[in-house]
């Protein structure tokens, strides 16, 4: 039978989120982090109409577009990703730089070297002690000197403050790791602030909840992501931050022809737990999602998305990085070459071989 498959994008590029803060460090050019939908789709049949969803109606089984007007579908994935989570704190998203897009990274970017060019100390405030901002923080760390180099000034630095409201950074990963990860930060100049949440952000102001106050010259937001506003809208159960609650076939809860992948899901694994908000997830559950699809439609049984524990890489700069997968635990340049070789696979999985080896092994600066 007759299948039309459709990818809705508001953009006309898919950034590769992974490699964001290596494009912030000018460790990767532009090109290396955003790839085009023709680069993605253009040996395939699929449709693309670049276009904003503005709702969806899975009732009369619609998409309402900005510009398109209404698009019906047979089956629906969600895969919308989500949005900074500010966390209703006053001052947040009006004086913070978010990194999640190719024109954040960029604007980040641009606004360090602005800085670094006037002033002899640039100080930057990173909210949030998850892995993008840990992963943020070491590129900086290790960026620095090579931004002295550039515009030779030998007096210059960076001031780089991570900012925490939990007791410890990495949350959820090994005691070991999150002490070895300290130590280089440490040993690298990164102030870490721990059980500091943030009353107000003002104008190169922190606030934090103890009353002492931090000075910044460049706030980034990294301090977790939510649900976007358009699912709740349009009908589908959510958890509180925002997330569709889906069944193990990760099928819309009441909705058994719309399936929701990747940060927009909220996958229960026990009564008060659900996967994380994971890449990798992500690429898995799109698997699954597009096997569950073809057997509905010849009438097949879908199967459970398989829960798998998948390996942490963390880098710390361009030399060293930590690798943890279970208990198992390796450091040094080995976790780097095996993020690379990851990275290679799965960009071979969608792009011709070439471009996959260009992008993963040529295409680095330094």
């Amino acid at each position: 039978r007759d299948i039309e498959i459709i990818v809705i994008d508001k953009e006309d590029h898919q950034a590769f989120h992974a490699r964001l803060y290596e494009l912030v460090a000018e460790a990767l050019p532009r090109r290396a982090v955003r790839l085009s939908h023709r680069q993605i789709l253009g040996h395939t049949s699929v449709r693309l109409i670049q276009d904003r969803v503005l709702k969806i109606d899975p009732i009369k089984q619609v998409v309402k577009l900005h510009s398109y007007g209404q698009l019906r579908y047979d089956y629906l994935v969600v895969a919308l990703g989500a949005q900074n989570n500010f966390r209703s704190i006053p001052g947040a998203q009006e004086f913070s730089l978010p990194l999640q897009s190719v024109g954040q990274a960029m604007q980040i970017r641009d606004q360090l070297q602005t800085l670094y060019k006037r002033q002899a100390e640039v100080k930057v405030a990173i909210v949030g002690g998850g892995l993008t901002g840990v992963e943020l923080a070491a590129a900086l760390a290790h960026y620095e000197p090579a931004l002295r180099d550039h515009f030779s000034r030998d007096q210059h630095r960076f001031e780089i403050n991570l900012i925490e409201a939990g007791p410890q950074i990495l949350n959820g990963l090994q005691e070991k790791t999150r002490r070895f990860v300290t130590g280089w930060l440490n040993h690298h100049q990164v102030q870490l602030f721990l059980g500091s949440p943030i009353k107000q952000v003002k104008s190169q102001q922190l606030v934090l909840a103890s009353g002492q106050i931090l000075d910044y010259d460049c706030l980034i937001w990294a301090a977790g992501f939510k649900g976007l506003e358009l699912l709740q809208k349009s009908g589908f159960e959510t958890d509180p931050t925002g997330r569709v609650i889906v069944n193990a076939k990760l099928q819309a809860k009441g909705f058994a022809r719309i399936f929701v992948a990747g940060d927009a899901a909220h996958y229960a694994v026990t009564h008060n737990n659900c996967l994380p908000m994971s890449a990798t997830h992500a690429i898995y559950q799109g698997s699954c999602i597009a096997h569950n699809i073809a057997a509905a439609i010849h009438h097949q049984s879908l199967i459970k998305y398989d829960i798998q524990r998948f390996p942490i890489i963390l880098p710390l700069g361009e030399r060293t990085g930590i690798l943890e997968w279970g208990r198992w635990q390796l450091k040094g340049r080995s976790a780097l070459r095996i993020k690379l070789v990851l990275e290679f696979c799965y960009l071979a999985s969608y792009l011709p071989l070439g471009l996959a080896w260009r992008l993963c092994f040529v295409s680095r600066h330094r």
